[in-house]
């Protein structure tokens, strides 16, 4: 992953290389490093701060 992306809806995250920043609508964030999940059900915007490997699960 390299560009940010706006996603609608719910998503597992799993970040197995790079780091990762997740912007919610309540302004605030996440920041994933290696190794690092996030489980979020509304809407959010991902940003990779290098290039980025995340596996994704869309339940």
């Amino acid at each position: 992953m390299e560009k940010p992306q706006e996603i609608e809806g719910p998503r597992l995250y799993v970040l197995l290389e790079g780091e990762l920043v997740i912007d919610l609508p309540d302004h605030s964030y996440l920041h994933l490093r290696k190794g690092e999940g996030a489980h979020l059900q509304g809407p959010h915007k991902i940003t990779p701060i290098d290039p980025s490997v995340v596996a994704v699960w869309n339940p």
